[in-house]
C-alpha cells in the first residue's frame, strides 16, 4: 500500500476504522451537519456527497464549501476536518485500498493509491459526465447500504470499482503541494478552538476569550479565524449552536425554550430570530415538520 499524504498528520489525530467485516474494508454512513470535526486523518479513501444545503470542510489548508448534488472525495492520509454546517445533510463512503488487492495482478492496491492521491478531488472540477457517473455510482451504494446480504455487498464493491476506473480516465490530475510549517500550524490552532467551542458553547463566548485560548490579540484572532474559515467567530459560533439546535429538536423531546438554552444562546428571542433568520421556519415548525417525517 502507498503512503498517502501524511505531510501533516503529526498536528492531527488518527482515526480507525471499524470495518462491517475483515473482508469489506467498507464504511456508509449519512451524517448531519450538527457536530464539529476535529483534524484527523485515516488509511481510508473517503467519498463525500452532499445530500441537502451546503458543507463546509477544510483541506490541505484550504476552506471548501459543496452543495447539494456535490461531490468531494478525500484521498487516504489527507488531514480535513468538518465545520459545523446547520441543515446539511452529507453521505459518506470510505474504503480502503486494500480493497484492490484481490485484483488479478501484482502491485495493485499500490497503483490505485498512488492514483486517488494524485487526482483532484474537488468535483467541481470534474466533466459533467464523470460527475453523472460517480453521482450513478453513489446512488447504488446508497441503495445497497440498507440490506445486510452479500449481494448487497457485491454491489457495492462493484460501484467502488467503477468509481475509481471513471476517476483513472476522467479526473484532472494535481500538481504535487508540500504542506508549508505555517499550514501545519495552523491546523493545530483549528483543533484547539474547535475543542474550546465543542467544550463551553453552552457559556458565554466572547471575541476576547476566544483568542485568549490560543493566546492571540482579538483584532490578529479575528482576521486569523475569517482566514481560514471563510466567516466571522461571531457567525461561525452562531451556526453550531443552530446544529446543536436542530440536533435536540431531532433527537430529544425538550420544549423550545430549553432547545434554546441548552444549545447556548442566552435568550429564548436571540434563538427564535436567529433559527427562523437561517432556516426560514420557526423552532417550533421545524419541529413539527420533523416529528412528521
Amino acid at each position: 500500500m502507498g503512503t498517502g499524504n501524511f505531510g501533516s498528520s503529526a498536528s492531527a489525530y488518527y482515526e480507525q476504522m471499524e470495518y462491517p467485516s475483515k473482508n469489506f474494508p467498507v464504511i456508509v454512513r449519512r451524517n448531519s451537519g450538527a457536530h464539529l470535526n476535529y483534524p484527523h486523518w485515516h488509511k481510508e479513501c473517503e467519498i463525500v456527497y452532499v445530500l441537502e444545503g451546503t458543507l463546509t470542510f477544510g483541506i490541505g489548508g484550504t476552506i471548501k464549501h459543496i452543495r447539494k448534488g456535490e461531490i468531494y472525495f478525500i484521498p487516504a492520509g489527507q488531514v480535513h476536518y468538518f465545520y459545523i454546517s446547520p441543515g446539511c445533510r452529507r453521505f459518506v463512503v470510505q474504503f480502503s485500498v486494500s480493497l484492490f488487492g484481490t485484483l488479478p495482478f501484482s502491485g495493485n492496491d499500490f497503483v490505485v493509491d498512488r492514483l486517488l492521491n494524485s487526482i483532484d478531488g474537488n468535483g467541481h472540477h470534474w466533466s459533467k459526465q464523470l460527475r453523472r457517473e460517480i453521482q450513478s455510482n453513489i446512488n447504488r451504494i446508497a441503495e445497497s447500504s440498507e440490506g445486510e446480504k452479500n449481494w448487497d455487498r457485491f454491489v457495492i464493491i462493484c460501484s467502488l470499482y467503477n468509481i475509481v476506473y471513471q476517476l483513472k480516465l476522467h479526473a484532472p490530475r494535481l500538481e504535487k503541494e508540500t504542506i508549508s510549517e505555517d499550514k501545519v500550524g495552523y491546523i493545530s490552532m483549528v483543533d484547539e478552538i474547535f475543542k474550546y467551542i465543542d467544550n463551553h458553547y453552552t457559556q458565554k463566548i466572547t471575541i476576547k476569550t476566544a483568542a485568549s485560548v490560543l493566546g492571540l490579540q482579538p483584532n490578529y484572532f479575528c482576521r486569523f479565524f475569517k482566514k481560514y474559515t471563510g466567516e466571522s467567530f461571531l457567525n461561525f459560533l452562531n451556526k453550531y449552536r443552530l446544529a446543536k439546535a436542530c440536533y435536540i429538536l431531532e433527537n430529544k423531546e425538550e420544549s423550545i425554550e430549553d432547545v434554546a438554552y441548552q444549545s447556548g444562546f442566552q435568550s429564548y428571542q436571540t434563538f427564535y430570530a436567529q433559527f427562523k433568520r437561517h432556516f426560514g421556519v420557526s423552532p417550533h415548525q421545524y419541529n413539527k415538520d420533523n416529528i412528521q417525517e
